[in-house]
């Protein structure tokens, strides 16, 4: 999951630098490349973070999720 979101991330941020830089700025072919390159790989690093901590909250929460169920049904049975 870190993997899918920091590619969906990173991808999307050179996309926008292409854009941006080549038609907004103007900018020569080289240095677009070379800028977006840098953006990608640095919110790669950024995304797979937040993908991490996504991964985490989610298992915690679907263990919270088990444990409370568990409870439930240990109750019930009473």
């Amino acid at each position: 999951m870190a993997n899918r979101i920091a590619g969906i991330l990173s991808l999307v941020a050179f996309a926008m630098c292409l854009f941006v830089g080549a038609f907004e700025a103007g900018n020569p072919f080289t240095t677009v490349v070379w800028r977006s390159l840098v953006a990608m790989f640095g919110t790669y690093v950024i995304g797979y973070i937040i993908g991490i901590a996504a991964e985490r909250i989610l298992s915690e929460r679907a263990e919270a999720e088990k444990s409370e169920a568990a409870k439930e049904s240990a109750t019930e049975g009473r």
